[in-house]
């Protein structure tokens, strides 16, 4: 089992890896890393800090840009939907006519 300084070294490590993949133009991977991360650090309950350090604030006054920008996040799922790669357009309808 995982130490908590470990868990969080490993979500920097794949905010990291989100960096890597989107040079690399791997969209799909990239969304799915950036996904993984945001479920860690909710279902674990991560300190506020750290969220905001990875994923950034939209304050108005000061935002910050988190290591896994939100306008990067964006364009990689604009790929995946526009290439029907994302879950979220996948709908029973759609699957069965790609059955069919």
């Amino acid at each position: 089992m995982l130490e908590e300084d470990q868990i969080i070294k490993a979500l920097y490590d794949m905010a990291g890896t989100f960096k890597k993949l989107m040079m690399e133009k791997e969209y799909m991977k990239a969304v799915l890393c950036a996904d993984e991360v945001a479920t860690a650090i909710m279902c674990l309950n991560v300190d506020e800090s750290i969220r905001k350090e990875i994923f950034g604030e939209r304050d108005k006054d000061h935002p910050v840009i988190g290591l896994i920008d939100e306008q990067q996040y964006i364009k990689a799922l604009d790929w995946c939907i526009y290439h029907g790669f994302h879950y979220t357009v996948h709908t029973f309808e759609n699957v069965m006519k790609k059955e069919h």
